[in-house]
């Protein structure tokens, strides 16, 4: 915190009065009407008259200090003052000395002995409500009888007191009731040796109190300062003699502003303090030690032990100078010098604390969004910085003075989810009375903070299901290489992809879903990828045909079954890993009638077959007959063609064992020749005769030759 030392500008301007606490004491013995000559009866006496008049200037309702000085012009003329109480200083213990004025103002006193006389006027002006009180300067009343006229006397506001405390030098306090004497008017000592003088006018800086000591007519007197009704100095005193016939020191203090008188200032003046000390004892005057105290500011050395320098409080205060004097044989005399300090009345102390109230212009943040604190003290403070406002889960910028001292803004920014508390601590700021602040209010919000929405957007799965086929994926480079088989149709291609967590994935402006969404892939597609949070990343999503490879199992012999007679054809289909077929289709020799039932024996067959080509493969490069069957008599295909046919060996014959060829029998003359033998399981036949004969003819040698023909 900081102290700020400067002058407030709301401070009322300074009154140039002079602070004398001040004590001189006289011993002896006087008439207590004292001040001029003793009087005791006629000698040559002289009349003294005058007037009380109203200026033409309305002096009522300020003070000296406060109003400009009256010139011959105010007063001329003016309105004289009826009912207003006059008398003579030095003689107001005789009635005959005191008088009213008449309705002009007029006062006139007879029978004035010879001598310098003071006249005193005093009056309440209703207007203002307040005593008015002035006194002349010496009249000087000649041996000879004469009438002296003493200028016109114009009231001023009485204000200015003096209060003190009185022992006699034995230390008692002088007794309830003790008389005193100011400007010829009576008041007396209250309990504990306490008074309270009547009010002088500003003008009358100082002046003599009379004191009638008890137990006779002895009178002692000192000399007060009157400077003010508000803060009265306050004078602590010893009248009389020790039984030593020491006499306590007295002192004398005053304060001033680049040599003006002053009784109030503002906070942090810098105030010349000067003590003068006094001792009846001529031997103590040299040896007199001050002692300096200050109940508030601060006090430094000045040219001498008698001066002091005196920094005002930075507050507004009541401060009070005290000065000890000690003689040799410590008896002290004390002054205290009541000075208003930004103010202009001790009623003005204000002794109440300042409060602080926190307030902010959200009741609750989201996502640590900053918010306006506004700090309103209910007075202005000093010394509140930035680093007086406690803040938990936040920080403070932008700290601004917003009004007087009394306002305060700053920016506060939470830092996490939870609660954001700020306040002010008591005891960390003061008002310019210097109270301390109460604590302020504790000020809660809550900062929420909404999940942040991801930023992922990567692909990290890619396939073709349909295809078996999976994607390659390179997250540096954003792209997507896919292989199909050859053959494959990619204009309508369904890929199975897998995105980050609330990611989307769009191509063009068509939304994609995976397993669902079909796309054109003959050149390559765009997958856009879209985060939670809205950033984008481009995937290329490139789809490469497999190039097929050309078939090189062109062995069939252990794919297709041998014609074996009396078997039956095989027509099982081919399922390779180069390739595959349909049924195998038969035929006889001739290539284009079909087999129908079992293989017979020693015939030709032929076996046609179509192979395609399974996905990856071709025979595109398969040359002309480069198939090949052993055993097979000849493998015939065109070049890049699986359209193949192959012609096998003459099926095993079956060998004939019925030797008795039935059906064949011998000539018979006559008979007709048998041409066809009796079929059998195994073979059929036909029988030729030489010489061929319709009818065999008698006595002729036939040969029968019989032709079997198995079967097949």
């Amino acid at each position: 915190m900081k102290s700020d030392t400067s002058g407030s500008t709301r401070f009322f301007a300074i009154l140039l009065v002079l602070f004398v606490a001040a004590v001189t004491l006289i011993s002896g013995c006087h008439i207590f009407g004292g001040g001029g000559d003793d009087y005791s009866g006629p000698a040559a006496v002289s009349t003294i008259t005058g007037r009380v008049v109203k200026p033409v200037a309305n002096i009522a309702t300020s003070r000296e200090s406060e109003r400009a000085e009256l010139s011959a012009a105010d007063i001329s003329g003016s309105l004289g003052i009826a009912g207003a109480e006059v008398w003579l200083e030095n003689l107001a213990a005789d009635p005959r000395f005191k008088t009213v004025t008449d309705a002009s103002g007029t006062y006139l006193f007879t029978d004035v002995p010879p001598g310098e006389h003071r006249v005193i006027v005093k009056y309440f002006d209703p207007a203002t409500g307040k005593t008015m009180k002035n006194r002349s300067t010496g009249l000087k009343v000649a041996d000879t009888q004469a009438m002296v006229e003493a200028p016109d006397l114009i009231g001023e506001p009485a204000l200015n007191v003096v209060t003190g405390q009185l022992r006699d030098a034995e230390g008692n306090f002088l007794p309830a009731g003790t008389v005193l004497n100011l400007w010829g008017e009576p008041f007396t000592v209250g309990k504990d040796g306490t008074f309270t003088s009547p009010p002088l006018p500003e003008s009358a800086s100082e002046a003599a109190i009379l004191v009638q000591l008890p137990g006779g007519n002895n009178i002692s007197s000192f000399t007060a300062p009157f400077v003010s009704d508000v803060v009265p100095v306050f004078v602590e005193l010893k009248i009389g003699a020790a039984d030593d016939g020491n006499h306590a020191p007295t002192v004398y203090v005053s304060a001033s502003v680049s040599g003006k008188a002053v009784y109030k200032v503002n906070p942090g003046t810098v105030v010349t303090l000067l003590a003068v000390g006094s001792d009846a004892n001529s031997d103590d005057q040299a040896a007199l030690v001050p002692t300096w105290f200050a109940t508030n500011g601060t006090l430094a050395d000045g040219a001498s032990a008698f001066e002091k320098r005196w920094t005002a409080p930075d507050y507004f205060t009541v401060a009070t100078i005290s000065v000890e004097v000690k003689d040799l044989k410590n008896a002290t005399g004390k002054a205290q010098l009541p000075i208003l300090v930004g103010i202009d009345n001790p009623s003005q102390v204000d002794t109440s604390r300042p409060t602080v109230a926190l307030t902010a212009d959200a009741e609750n943040v989201t996502d640590s969004a900053a918010f306006n604190l506004t700090i309103t003290f209910n007075e202005p403070v000093k010394g509140f910085e930035e680093d007086d406002i406690a803040v938990t889960n936040a920080v403070l910028s932008d700290f601004t003075t917003v009004a007087a001292s009394k306002i305060f803004r700053a920016k506060a920014t939470p830092q996490a989810a939870g609660e954001v508390k700020i306040s002010v601590a008591e005891n960390i700021a003061t008002d310019l009375s210097n109270n301390k602040n109460s604590a302020s209010n504790i000020l809660t919000l809550t900062n929420s903070i909404t999940p942040a929405k991801s930023s992922e957007k990567a692909i990290t799965a890619f396939s073709f299901p349909a295809l078996s086929v999976t994607g390659t994926i390179n997250n540096t480079n954003k792209t997507i290489s896919v292989t199909v088989p050859f053959g494959t149709n990619v204009t309508a291609l369904v890929a199975s992809f897998t995105v980050s967590p609330k990611a989307a994935v769009t191509v063009g402006d068509v939304v994609q879903v995976s397993a669902n969404t079909a796309n054109d892939f003959s050149s390559a597609e765009i997958y856009t990828v879209t985060a939670e949070d809205g950033s984008t990343s481009d995937y290329t999503v490139t789809v490469t045909i497999t190039q097929p490879t050309q078939i090189t199992a062109l062995n069939l012999s252990s794919l297709i079954t041998a014609p074996v007679k009396g078997a039956v054809p095989v027509t099982a289909a081919i399922d390779q890993t180069q390739y595959t077929s349909g049924a195998i289709s038969w035929f006889e020799a001739d290539g284009m009638t079909a087999v129908t039932g079992n293989f017979a024996a020693a015939k030709v067959y032929v076996a046609k077959l179509t192979l395609a080509a399974r996905s990856g493969y071709t025979f595109a490069g398969v040359t002309e007959n480069s198939f090949v069957y052993t055993g097979a008599t000849s493998v015939a295909n065109a070049a890049n063609s699986g359209n193949i046919t192959i012609t096998f060996g003459a099926t095993d014959a079956t060998v004939i064992n019925i030797a008795a060829v039935p059906g064949v029998t011998a000539p018979v003359t006559g008979a007709t020749p048998v041409t066809t033998i009796t079929e059998t399981a195994q073979y059929t036949g036909t029988v030729s005769w030489s010489p061929t004969h319709a009818i065999f003819a008698a006595d002729t040698v036939y040969t029968a030759t019989v032709t079997l023909t198995p079967k097949a």
